[in-house]
């Protein structure tokens, strides 16, 4: 049984993906049957669920709830997924008929292959995150059945019937250097050229009182304030306090 789904490789295009309605995508689906993780179709029959999560046909499938009053259902009961993705089998022995209130279905959101179980088929991009324990900055991606998926922001709604299965990518950051054993990105304000005063301004709020050094090999060379450095990647510089009465304070600033 394969429970392994395939993304597309994401380059650096965020390009946006065409409106659903336009190029008529279909997001994928999955279900999660006794634990197992299982690729299906948005509709399908008990029987077919059952076969493809590799369980006996003569056991009874059972839509988990939110509550101990759980739906038993017949083999040939068409299911869509839309409406709660998480299964059970047991017995036909120990079956019971639903009775009374129902209540609302358990769900299964997919990232990465892994499936976290809610009550609440509305979330948004940052709750979703969360939910699976992601970073803020991943770069989050619901998936289709076409090249064209849509990347989901924090502040995106996310609903449970419009596709239940995402995947991530890290996010993409570019030029980094280090500075007094800090990682530094574009986010910070790192480009392809900067002067010893740029980079000694990540680090203190007065750049002109400091002193700029760069690792060559074993060793540090200085850096001019006005000096202009072609940074390719990876760097690292020291930036020092330098007292302004006259004197030298040797100290890194943190």
């Amino acid at each position: 049984m394969n429970t392994k789904i395939e993304h597309p490789e994401t380059g650096r295009s965020d390009a946006p993906a065409q409106p659903a309605e336009t190029c008529q995508r279909l997001p994928k689906w999955a279900a999660v049957v006794n634990d197992s993780l299982v690729l299906l179709p948005q509709h399908a029959t008990a029987r077919l669920i059952k076969e493809e999560a590799g369980e006996k046909t003569e056991l009874t499938l059972v839509r988990d709830l939110g509550s101990p009053n759980d739906i038993p259902l017949d083999d040939e009961a068409q299911i869509n997924l839309a409406e709660g993705n998480i299964f059970y089998t047991l017995p036909r022995c120990e079956v019971k008929p639903a009775s009374g209130c129902v209540a609302p279905p358990k769900l299964a959101f997919v990232i990465n292959d892994r499936a976290e179980q809610t009550l609440n088929p509305h979330q948004t991009g940052r709750t979703l995150r969360e939910l699976f324990g992601f970073a803020l900055s991943v770069r989050l991606f619901r998936d289709y059945e076409s090249p064209n998926d849509t990347v989901i922001g924090l502040d995106d709604i996310v609903k449970f019937p419009a596709g239940p299965v995402f995947y991530t990518r890290r996010a993409e950051i570019g030029l980094t250097i280090i500075v007094n054993k800090q990682t530094f990105g574009e986010a910070d304000g790192v480009k392809e050229r900067m002067t010893g005063r740029e980079i000694a301004s990540l680090v203190s709020p007065q750049p002109d009182k400091t002193e700029v050094t760069r690792r060559k090999g074993q060793g540090w060379i200085p850096v001019g304030l006005n000096e202009t450095l072609e940074i390719k990647g990876c760097e690292e510089f020291t930036v020092i306090r330098t007292n302004v009465v006259g004197g030298f304070e040797p100290t890194r600033i943190q």
